[in-house]
């Protein structure tokens, strides 16, 4: 028995989550070996309700953000060009250390998931495997 025939009986997850009564949703923790303080203290149904609250305000964001391209690209048409090269370099710096850190966090779960029978099936068709 796997991890989603425990979702389609009504058992518990195995990977620490909370048990749940048939047709219930449950929001499971992941199987890290190693979770850090604010992965252990992360509300999932507080954050969870706050997003089907408040999911119209990324449209507010899309519109300011498409104002703000077009707006200064049309203000820069004419102006010379910013010297970046410093900003970028620390830019690209950081995005590397979170990259290699998002690695580090993911890459063990990946792994696991991958190495179970029909693992990459599962992972991509049922999403709560």
């Amino acid at each position: 028995m796997d991890l989603l025939d425990d979702f389609q009986d009504g058992g518990s997850v195995r990977s620490g989550g909370m048990k749940f009564a048939g047709g219930m949703d449950v929001i499971a923790r992941p199987n890290y070996t190693d979770m850090l303080k604010f992965e252990r203290d992360f509300n999932h149904h507080e954050s969870k309700e706050w997003m089907e609250e408040n999911w119209t305000i990324s449209f507010y964001y899309v519109g300011v953000y498409l104002l703000f391209i077009f707006l200064g690209t049309q203000w820069m048409q004419n102006r010379p060009r910013f010297e970046l090269r410093g900003p970028l370099i620390v830019w690209n710096f950081f995005l590397a250390v979170f990259s290699i850190f998002g690695t580090y966090r993911t890459l063990p779960e990946i792994i696991y998931i991958l190495n179970r029978k029909n693992g990459f099936h599962h992972s991509v068709c049922y999403p709560r495997y």
